[in-house]
């Protein structure tokens, strides 16, 4: 974060540069922006980040071709961006935009729907449409194992993340063996895993309190790390 915030006037200044050099529709100016973009996604400042993603995008749409993957990546952003916002119905507009992309460009199983898709269940979570996230979710994992090797923390938080979904769908029962396996590799291929051993920790606790089995809860909890 520090370093993010101590580049925002190296990153104005060097957009300042480029801009004065290249035509307005160069792909160079896109990426400058882009980093700029991040910084104020990064402190919670989603009307700049959005503003600077828009500008992005129409750089973007000049310059490249209509399927070209750095334009599903942009639609992504802005997907992310709008669903920090709130703005859901947008938000799955521009991640299905995004999806169909890569979809057109790489095949359904490729490991770079995962970010898309990501975005998409996280959209259908928020706004509670948990079977229509629970099938993203599936999605997700299914790619995810079929793609990375063993202990990949993408697959780790892909079981973590259909575990809540499916227990919001009332399978109990699949949910937490979701939690075991995640719990399981997590601890198994610890590089990579660290935070995700404890989001899991933590989420799985959660769930045997809803469930109100404490002890279960309380076990778990005492395996956190304290500055979690």
């Amino acid at each position: 974060r520090n370093l993010l915030e101590k580049s925002e006037p190296l990153y104005k200044e060097a957009y300042e540069i480029v801009k004065s050099s290249l035509p307005p529709d160069h792909p160079d100016l896109a990426r400058f922006l882009n980093g700029r973009g991040m910084l104020y996604y990064s402190r919670g400042q989603y009307a700049d980040a959005e503003k600077i993603y828009q500008q992005v995008l129409g750089i973007i749409e000049k310059s490249v071709s209509s399927d070209h993957t750095y334009l599903a990546k942009t639609l992504n952003n802005l997907a992310g961006i709008y669903r920090a916002m709130g703005q859901y119905q947008k938000a799955e507009e521009y991640c299905l935009k995004s999806l169909k992309i890569k979809e057109k460009m790489l095949g359904s199983n490729h490991h770079e729907l995962s970010y898309s898709l990501n975005t998409l269940a996280g959209i259908y979570s928020d706004t509670q449409k948990w079977p229509e996230a629970e099938e993203i979710y599936q999605r997700v994992l299914n790619i995810s194992e079929g793609s990375l090797p063993p202990g990949h923390p993408d697959i780790v938080l892909a079981l973590n993340n259909i575990a809540y979904v499916l227990s919001h769908n009332g399978k109990l029962d699949i949910a937490e063996e979701r939690y075991n396996r995640a719990l399981e590799i997590a601890e198994k291929y610890p590089d990579g895993n660290e935070r995700n051993r404890e989001i899991i920790l933590k989420n799985f606790s959660e769930f045997y309190r809803l469930l109100d089995k404490p002890d279960k809860a309380l076990a778990l909890e005492a395996r956190l790390k304290p500055s979690f």
